[in-house]
Parts: structure tokens; sequence; C-alpha cells
């Protein structure tokens, strides 16, 4: 009777550590890929402001100026484009999760972008003053 006394405590403490570390992983690997959301979003917040605003200051700096800039686009994009309505200038990220990310400007703002544009990655953004418009131009 020792033994299988022995065996049983030793299967109750497994079960017991097993019952303890499966939500303690679940827990974690949630909190996980909240914070990787949240990052991806400060990041693509950032990218897109950074887009605008050096626009709207090459704007107003006048033709020829030019601003070359290196900058890390972030995961989740699936399209970027402007939209034009009027008088109002939106540069529009649309996320993996069918979300928009809208960033409106000041200032007309002009740009054909195409896969690998807005694909994730470091790279080179001309955004150029062509007098009464801003050309953004990825490379």
């Amino acid at each position: 009777m020792g033994k299988s006394q022995a065996s049983m405590e030793h299967v109750m403490i497994v079960a017991v550590a097993f019952l303890t570390i499966v939500p303690m992983v679940y827990l974690f690997y949630s909190y996980s890929q909240s914070s990787v959301e949240d990052i991806n979003f400060a990041r693509l917040h950032k990218f897109g402001n950074t887009l605008v605003n050096t626009a709207e200051t090459v704007y107003y700096l006048g033709e020829p100026t030019r601003i070359t800039l290196e900058e890390t686009v972030p995961e989740g994009i699936k399209n970027m484009t402007i939209k034009i309505d009027g008088q109002i200038y939106e540069l529009i990220f649309t996320l993996q999760d069918g979300s928009d990310a809208v960033y409106s400007s000041n200032v007309n703002i002009s740009g054909i972008f195409d896969e690998y544009d807005y694909s994730s990655g470091l790279k080179r953004i001309i955004i150029e003053s062509k007098g009464y418009y801003v050309l953004i131009n990825v490379t």
C-alpha cells in the first residue's frame, strides 16, 4: 500500500502543478499578444503622424523642398491610400483586421502606393513639394 500511495501522491502533485501552470501560460500569452498589438498601433500612429507633419512642413516651405525620411513601416497594414474630398486630405491605412487608421492633412497631399510601399520594414520615403501639392513617394 505504501508504493501505491506514493504514486497517487505524485500524480496529485503533478495534476495540481499542471492546473496552476496552464492558466498562467494562457494569461501570459494573452497579455503578450495584447502588448504586441498596442506596440504595432503606436508604431503606426507615429508613422502616420510623421508623414503628415513632414508633408505639411514641406508644403509651407514651398517648391523645390524635398525631405527624405527613413522610417520603419509597422506590420499589419493591408493598404495605404490618400483620399481627397474637396478641401479634406486624408492618409488612410487599412489594417488587416479591417479597420482604418486615418490621418488628416491641412495641405494637398498626393501619392500612389503599391504593396511594397506599405509592407513592413525599413523604407525610404521622399516627401516633395510640387507647388500646390505635396507628393509622397516610397522607394
